[in-house]
């Protein structure tokens, strides 16, 4: 027979083969809530899965509670209600790890919480064994858990939150280049152009020339790359207040906030040199072409400086390409 060898990146993210036939079976495969902590358990830096099963556990959590006041003897009701809690915590911190477990301060305030947490779960069933004569203790170390587990929930709730803004972030992105999307893009600008009213402002459209014949040479991924190479010589330029997006196909949208003409020219024609260094370096032919739109008092709109730099970058491609032409101002 023979052995079939797996990658390691395979034997790291196979799910054991228990954990794989659990969930299908049983009160597992008859009770929601044991699927999805199940679900976490075979899949710990699975975001989905955690964040599932820690919803799932509130319906176990109580499940459970039931169950152990209905028991009479002591001592097994103190064991399962001990149980029941260190599942519910188990999953507190596979899922606060699952986001992003390449951080290390984040995983480890995950574990310690987890630690603290099986101590005093240990100690409490411990008291839970020993009579009446302890019931103040035990009262105590249950009050602990409890303590606990909502601390676990609060932890769970800010992973949840970071997720919805990693959500958002992507959402406002474009995928290929990291800039902002055209949508993201407008609203952003029009936010500045309320706030900062009287302030100069200036909007540059940069569209890149010869990128079909890149594309239509060498393929999309070697456009894609050049893409990728301008947007960061873009980002690499731009300072703290401005804005860049990628507008479509391999034109790019620049928004200069409080600059006045002199500094937005500089700006825009270091740009447009170094983009034709960086994608020639490349192996490609690519130049950019630049039209800019001053506003003087930043009362003009978004769409009114596009437009007038897209006049003005109509003008540069007429007359030979690579170049950065300034438009009247708006």
């Amino acid at each position: 027979m023979t052995a079939t060898r797996h990658s390691p990146a395979q034997r790291k993210t196979t799910p054991p083969r228990l954990l794989t036939r659990f969930p299908r079976r049983g009160l597992v495969a008859a009770f929601p809530p044991c699927r999805g902590i199940a679900s976490a358990f075979a899949n710990p830096t699975s975001i989905d899965a955690a964040t599932t099963a820690s919803r799932h556990t509130h319906v176990w959590y109580a499940a459970c509670r039931v169950l152990t006041r209905m028991l009479v003897d002591m001592t097994l009701q103190s064991f399962l209600a001990s149980a029941d809690l260190a599942i519910a915590i188990s999953i507190a911190a596979l899922s606060v790890s699952a986001l992003r477990s390449g951080r290390r301060p984040r995983r480890m305030r995950s574990w310690l919480f987890f630690a603290l947490a099986s101590t005093t779960l240990v100690v409490h069933s411990a008291f839970g064994t020993l009579g009446a004569g302890q019931a103040e203790a035990a009262a105590l170390f249950e009050l602990l858990t409890l303590a606990l587990f909502a601390i676990g929930f609060v932890l769970l709730y800010g992973a949840d939150r970071e997720q919805l803004r990693n959500i958002e972030t992507r959402a406002e992105l474009d995928p290929t280049t990291g800039l902002l999307n055209r949508q993201a893009f407008g609203e952003l600008v029009a936010a500045h152009l309320r706030r900062r009213r009287g302030q100069p402002s200036a909007v540059a459209v940069v569209d890149l020339d010869g990128f079909k014949a890149v594309n239509d040479s060498r393929g999309h991924p070697a456009g894609d790359e050049v893409l990728n190479l301008v947007a960061t010589a873009i980002r690499a330029n731009l300072r703290a207040q401005d804005l860049a997006s990628r507008y479509g196909g391999d034109e790019f949208v620049v928004f200069l906030a409080d600059c006045p003409a002199e500094s937005a020219l500089r700006i825009m024609e270091r740009i447009r040199a170094i983009v034709a260094g960086v994608t020639g370096a490349s192996g490609s032919t690519v130049t950019a072409s630049v039209g800019l739109a001053l506003s003087v008092d930043g009362a003009d709109g978004l769409d009114d400086l596009i437009r007038t730099a897209d006049g003005a970058l109509l003008s540069v491609k007429r007359s030979g390409k690579d170049q950065l032409l300034v438009a009247e101002t708006v």
